[in-house]
């Protein structure tokens, strides 16, 4: 069986050259992931705070 990341990797190939984040924690779980979309965030994946947010969001 081929994975999602594995064909997201192959249809991108070299297209885009910045990280692309996914999270299997989103929707109405007792434990949420923000991802971010349109604004500067650092990921550290070592730091307990995985994702920080560099730029305020648009509500």
């Amino acid at each position: 069986m081929i994975s999602l990341e594995k064909i997201v990797q192959d249809t991108l190939e070299d297209e885009y050259l910045f990280p692309i984040i996914k999270s299997n924690n989103f929707g109405h779980g007792l434990l949420k992931t923000v991802i971010p979309i349109g604004i500067k965030v650092r990921i550290d994946t070592k730091a307990e705070e995985k994702i920080k947010l560099l730029e305020a969001p648009l509500i």
